[in-house]
């Protein structure tokens, strides 16, 4: 997904002119991910590798609001499905923008930076909290240092029931 990404952004690349993705995964891997049906339940779609391409490169990300009933259903999503092919080996002609990632984002070895951490925040707790309230717990992790106790960021967490 990562590769996919920086290969959207570098050419300019829309949807619409996708003629195929290939994802190449370990061997091992390949016939887990490779799930070209689509589904509405939501684990199986968050397991196929047709799935979560074709909902990045049409939204240009990937997290929560890639598995909501409206991108699930979506025939744009579909369609893309259809043009992604999991494999376990990589074949490459050259003819095509590829890349490589050997350390996926967010190992110790390639970290999330500062703003990226802060988006997976907000889009795993604005759905939860609010947006205000989670912008809030933010400014309360980094004023953390500042502070002789936890009490401001506990209280930003709480959900209402």
């Amino acid at each position: 997904m990562e590769v996919l990404l920086r290969l959207l952004q570098d050419y300019s690349i829309t949807p619409t002119v996708i003629d195929e993705i290939e994802l190449s995964v370990p061997t091992a891997v390949a016939s887990l991910v490779n799930r070209p049906a689509t589904s509405a339940n939501r684990a199986a779609m968050l397991g196929s590798g047709q799935y979560v391409m074709a909902a990045t490169a049409i939204t240009g990300k990937m997290d929560l609001k890639s598995f909501d009933d409206r991108l699930l259903q979506s025939n744009e999503v579909k369609g893309l499905m259809g043009k992604v092919k999991v494999s376990g080996e990589i074949e490459s002609d050259g003819s095509s923008p590829t890349g490589e990632i050997i350390i996926p984002k967010g190992e110790k070895e390639n970290p999330m930076s500062v703003q990226e951490v802060e988006e997976k925040f907000l889009s795993l707790a604005a759905p939860v909290l609010g947006d205000a309230e989670a912008r809030s717990v933010i400014g309360a992790v980094q004023a953390l240092a500042d502070r002789d106790s936890l009490s401001e960021l506990l209280a930003l967490l709480k959900v209402s029931t």
